[in-house]
């Protein structure tokens, strides 16, 4: 394992997208796990960009949105942040897009079922 340091956030973005970026590259059927930190804005903008300007293809890709929070009125869900923020720019189709249930019934079984759709 390497640890890779920066000057500042920006840069670090930027590098963190283009690693990114080249994985999916190598491998368009990449599958990963991505955080809802707004920290991480700069990074999706670069990936975003990436995708509009026909560089990457995120066709055979699957994401897994890694949290979520229980819906509060009047907050919306990270999805919905996620969808705005990252996936939409991706054009990912509903079903490359895994993330916790939000509003379920029975948590339990929201966590076990997108526990085993990582596994799988």
């Amino acid at each position: 394992m390497s640890v890779l340091v920066f000057s500042d956030a920006q840069t670090a973005a930027t590098a963190a997208a283009t690693l990114l970026a080249g994985q999916l590259i190598e491998k368009p059927s990449l599958v990963l796990g991505v955080d809802s930190a707004p920290a991480l804005a700069s990074a999706f903008h670069s990936l975003s960009a990436m995708t509009a300007n026909g560089l990457l293809s995120w066709g055979k890709a699957t994401v897994f949105q890694l949290s979520e929070r229980v819906r509060e009125e009047g907050k919306g869900s990270l999805r919905a942040y996620m969808d705005e923020t990252l996936f939409g720019e991706l054009s990912l189709a509903p079903g490359q897009v895994l993330a916790p249930d939000d509003a379920s019934d029975n948590w339990a079984d929201s966590c076990h079922g997108f526990e085993d759709a990582i596994l799988q």
